[in-house]
């Protein structure tokens, strides 16, 4: 999702339900929205550190062919079979 309509909907949230002064005696908004936006942004921010925990374990992760060659010494630089020279 959008990183600025998560922080509209932060700002949102904490105008009508948060634990400042609203800005406006105005400011309001049912409570089942108020659960809905809060509902988004949790959903968001888990699916962010999931996504940032994948990428953290691919780049840890080691190919099977390369852990062979590096547990047998064999140059990965120098495999034509992989494109690399």
């Amino acid at each position: 999702m959008n990183e600025r309509a998560i922080e509209v909907l932060r700002a949102i949230v904490a105008e009508a339900a948060g634990h400042e002064p609203a800005f406006s005696a105005d400011s309001y908004l049912p409570p089942h929205l108020i659960h809905d936006a809060r509902k988004v942004i949790d959903d968001h921010e888990r699916f962010h550190e999931q996504a940032i925990a994948r990428r953290q374990q691919e780049a840890t992760e080691v190919q099977p062919e390369k852990a062979y060659r590096l547990e047998h010494g064999i140059r990965i630089a120098e495999d034509h079979y992989l494109g690399c020279r």
